[in-house]
């Protein structure tokens, strides 16, 4: 009898020390409740491509520059296109296209919130010039993770701050689509898949959400946040990216592009 309960006795032991082992992987690891996201002081870059399926131009050579200045480092360099009074056009485009577009046609092109017009020079300067910035000089970074569930696309962020801030900050989670079949002028071939296509931001705000209440910001201080989206029927959630952007806000729109992740 004393050999059977000793042998119970080391089971019930053993089952204890794996059940806490499991327990403790499953607890959160991270006190700023970043679901184990890391930003680093690395700059990366935002190009906006403010086009249109019905533009000659757009396509004969607005479109191979907006995918040129991407190539400049497709790991630091994120593009979003918005379109104009075409199908695929969708509302939170209108506002970016209004706000980055001081040329008054398409195409048009913005690095962040500096606006290019037709410049494709100065807008690769632009890129060089974001990807240059030394990690000192960088304000804070940005991490995120995307999960996609049947229907419903979510994105869980993390934004760090390299060095004391104060103001209002705007993170905006960009949902874009590549592969997208349609039409376009200026491009032969009958039906072109685009890549890059904005459709949707997940608060339904061309600017994204007020990133934390706070006025101030203190060095290594990390704010968590999440958002989702459901994906409508047509949209292939294999194609599907999030850009996620913070901005410093001024007045309602962004004064100051500081940092962006994609998944």
């Amino acid at each position: 009898m004393k050999k059977i309960f000793l042998l119970l006795l080391a089971g019930v032991a053993a089952w204890g020390i794996s059940s806490c082992t499991k327990d403790e992987r499953s607890l959160p690891t991270d006190p700023s409740n970043s679901g184990g996201l890391n930003p680093t002081n690395v700059q990366r870059t935002v190009v906006f491509n403010m086009s249109a399926t019905w533009c000659g131009p757009c396509g004969s050579w607005g479109i191979p520059a907006f995918y040129n200045a991407i190539k400049i480092d497709s790991t630091k360099v994120f593009g979003v296109k918005a379109t104009t009074s075409d199908d695929l056009d969708v509302p939170v485009g209108g506002p970016i296209n209004n706000y980055l577009n001081d040329s008054g046609g398409v195409p048009a092109f913005a690095v962040g919130v500096s606006k290019f017009g037709q410049g494709t020079s100065q807008m690769n300067s632009a890129v060089n010039a974001m990807l240059a910035k030394s990690p000192a000089e960088v304000v804070a970074g940005v991490a995120i993770k995307k999960t996609i569930s049947g229907d419903k696309l979510t994105v869980n962020s993390a934004v760090k701050f390299f060095k004391a801030a104060s103001g209002v900050y705007n993170i905006a989670y960009y949902v874009i689509e590549d592969n997208v079949a349609n039409s376009q002028a200026g491009i032969s071939g009958g039906t072109y898949n685009h890549k890059h296509v904005l459709r949707a931001e997940c608060n339904n705000n061309a600017w994204g959400k007020v990133l934390s209440a706070a006025s101030a910001y203190t060095a290594n201080q990390t704010i968590s946040g999440s958002a989702e989206y459901t994906i409508p029927a047509g949209q292939k959630a294999a194609d599907l990216k999030v850009v996620a952007v913070l901005y410093k806000m001024n007045g309602g729109n962004p004064e100051e592009y500081i940092n962006a992740d994609m998944k």
